[in-house]
């Protein structure tokens, strides 16, 4: 028969998840700047929970945007390249 402390150190302990999470702390863990969150945040995309003056960020869209599971897509610059203009130009001379 075992005794109550070796049933005790038999059970596996049980992993405790935080709830929310800091700005600073999501954009840790996705790998995300501060400024890249806050643009989303602002278009609504990210959902957030305000405790006075802090902007904390529930467990479900962490993992929700940590799974790549949200079909918005940043903006993406359509400046040409720098390189462009220069190869376009030597093509004048070559001739």
């Amino acid at each position: 028969m075992d005794s109550p402390s070796t049933e005790l150190h038999a059970a596996a302990p049980q992993q405790v998840y935080r709830l929310l999470y800091s700005k600073k702390e999501t954009c840790y863990l996705l790998s995300m700047s501060l400024r890249n969150l806050d643009y989303r945040i602002a278009l609504g995309t990210v959902k957030f929970v305000k405790r006075g003056r802090s902007v904390l960020i529930p467990r479900s869209e962490v993992l929700r945007l940590a799974k790549g599971d949200h079909p918005e897509a940043m903006a993406v610059s359509k400046r040409p390249s720098a390189s462009a203009g220069v190869f376009d130009g030597l093509a004048r001379y070559a001739a």
